[in-house]
């Protein structure tokens, strides 16, 4: 137990024990079924340090802070109603010594299910992984998890050296005794893996946890820190196991894209990590952005009563928090969102330069429809408007908590569908002035960038899908949103960002990278016209590509591509002052069209 004048103190504790207290209940280690990163090969290096003596890192725990209604991991029966700690640091290591010591199996980060089996050869006193090589080989124990099972160390020597020895005679050879000593020895080593002594730091449960990411860090050779979001998940780890299987289930099949076959699942725009489920549910069921208040708050924080643990309300919001959670993570409600987002013009990963703004998206979508009672066509709508305008503006980049926040307490009293269609018409409107186009978003903070992934050129991308451009010199013309389905991808993107000034011709004018890669030099083409172009100059390539097109079909083309007319014979910077304003005019023209 930990001093409570202390934030945390050292108790080091032998795998074995460490590994009863997973059985018992007593210490909280994520189940076996949480996903599991490690290669079986870092497992085999893992016990080759340790029975070498070698140190293999710190395990933290953390005393459980208040009351727990828990439903602890490990065997079926514990002798723990309620788990004492749960595991900070060290769960890849202690999940991989449950489950060879244990024989359990895990489920890998591909949520395929299966046993890690080690193989041990007490002659040379090495692990492998198992192969059917080795399992045939009487020179080695195939799984060292039967081993561990029988708990006895006389039977698996005496059983290993009357293998080998029938071995050896069957070739003519016999095992001497120096072998069978080191065999002996090495078996004993292997089973006093279960006296090595993991160095492990006890957290106070007087701790908050700031002060235990700090303590991580601090440990951490890794220096990674904790999330708000990462204690959220072992508080629902702790308190509702099934949640936290329900979250991974869902944040796994927004990364199948289909590829199972099941027909509810298409999703080539976003992939939702389980913190990104954290954050949804938390600004959809209590319109909290600040992750820091939502672990208190699902805690069971009694703000009236100084922040002290309450069970009564820890149950009432796990009550609205799975409720919510079901709501979100419901497949037939995330399709219709990703409408939204393809709606919004940004139909392909790529487009997508902001995750944040997306999770926020969908806690507004879940929002209206729940709260405000829009119906899908309504949602549809105010949402895709959203998406594009947090994604232009950025909104919720940075300190994005600071104005969620504010924006969650500025949604209306008023339960209405006008209520909500006009919250969010006044917060475009309060920005998207007459300035933030003819000023802004041609500016240094808008397209007068040489990044590809700025929010103003990736909000002109989505312009021209909203607007149903058609790609520049496409023949027969291909609308620019076709290309970016799935169906069309090879080996090669089917549209790739061309140079209209080409690079190597702008090199011979004596132009920086920076000034060559302005985002107003560039256009999307398919590829196979990339190629064509090559690097020639505007005016012979543009001339002899549409040597075939009458004035009128070249307009329309200039116009979808923001290309002002005569473009192949400007002044470079004239030209990308020129573009700037085009591609602002047509961001605005898309605003318009989502707008009606």
């Amino acid at each position: 137990m930990a001093d409570s004048n202390l934030l945390y103190t050292r108790a080091d504790l032998s795998v074995e024990t460490l590994l009863s207290e997973i059985d018992s209940g007593a210490t909280g280690l994520p189940k076996m079924q949480r996903k599991f990163v490690w290669k079986d090969a870092k497992v085999r290096d893992l016990l080759d340090s340790m029975i070498k003596g070698y140190p293999v890192g710190f395990i933290i725990t953390w005393e459980a802070p208040g009351s727990t209604t828990s439903h602890p991991i490990g065997t079926e029966h514990h002798a723990y109603p309620t788990q004492n700690k749960l595991i900070i640091d060290g769960q890849q290591r202690l999940t991989s010594l449950y489950s060879v010591f244990r024989g359990k199996e895990i489920e890998d980060a591909d949520f395929h299910k299966r046993r890690i089996l080690i193989s041990f050869n007490p002659l040379t006193k090495t692990f492998e992984v198992a192969t059917p090589a080795l399992e045939k080989s009487p020179e080695w124990i195939y799984s060292i998890s039967d081993v561990f099972l029988r708990d006895s160390q006389y039977q698996t020597t005496k059983e290993f050296i009357e293998k080998l020895t029938d071995s050896r005679e069957k070739s003519g050879s016999k095992l001497t005794d120096e072998e069978i000593k080191t065999i002996s020895d090495n078996i004993v080593a292997l089973f006093d893996l279960r006296k090595y002594l993991l160095p492990t730091l006890v957290i106070s449960a007087n701790a908050d946890e700031e002060d235990v990411s700090h303590i991580f860090v601090m440990i951490n050779s890794g220096g990674t820190k904790l999330t708000e979001a990462d204690f959220i998940l072992t508080l629902i780890s702790v308190h509702w196991d099934q949640g936290r299987d329900l979250i991974e289930e869902f944040c796994a099949d927004t990364k199948k894209h289909n590829s199972e076959g099941r027909k509810d699942i298409c999703n080539p725009i976003i992939d939702f990590d389980p913190g990104d489920v954290v954050r949804t549910v938390m600004a959809f069921g209590f319109h909290r952005a600040r992750l820091k208040y939502a672990y208190k708050l699902l805690h069971g924080a009694d703000f009236d009563k100084r922040g002290a643990i309450s069970e009564e309300l820890r149950e009432k919001r796990f009550a609205i928090f799975e409720e919510k959670l079901r709501q979100t993570i419901d497949r037939d409600e995330f399709n219709e969102f990703l409408k939204c987002i393809v709606a919004a013009g940004y139909c392909d990963r790529s487009l997508i330069g902001s995750k944040t703004n997306i999770i926020f998206a969908y806690a507004f979508y879940l929002i209206g429809k729940y709260e405000y009672k829009l119906n899908g066509s309504q949602l549809r709508k105010i949402i895709s408007k959203a998406i594009f305008f947090f994604s232009l503006t950025s909104r919720y980049v940075g300190s994005f908590e600071s104005q969620m926040e504010q924006d969650m307490l500025n949604l209306p009293e008023e339960k209405t569908p006008e209520a909500f269609q006009n919250y969010f018409d006044n917060m475009a409107k309060s920005v998207l002035t007459d300035d933030f186009f003819k000023v802004t978003l041609i500016g240094m903070d808008g397209l007068e960038t040489s990044s590809s992934r700025s929010p103003a050129f990736l909000a002109y991308i989505a312009s021209q899908n909203i607007l149903q451009a058609h790609v520049l010199l496409s023949k027969p013309s291909l609308q620019t949103a076709t290309l970016y389905a799935e169906w069309a991808q090879g080996r090669r993107k089917s549209v790739e960002c061309h140079h209209l000034f080409p690079k190597a011709y702008l090199r011979t004018l004596g132009l920086r990278q920076k000034e060559i890669n302005q985002v107003a030099n560039y256009a999307f083409i398919e590829w196979t016209t990339n190629l064509d172009i090559s690097d020639t100059a505007p005016n012979i390539y543009f001339s002899q590509m549409t040597k075939d097109m009458d004035s009128e079909a070249i307009a329309k083309m200039e116009e979808e591509n923001a290309l002002p007319s005569g473009w192949e014979n400007m002044n470079y910077n004239d030209f990308l002052s020129l573009r700037r304003q085009k591609m602002a005019e047509t961001i605005k023209a898309g605003i318009n069209f989502l707008n009606h």
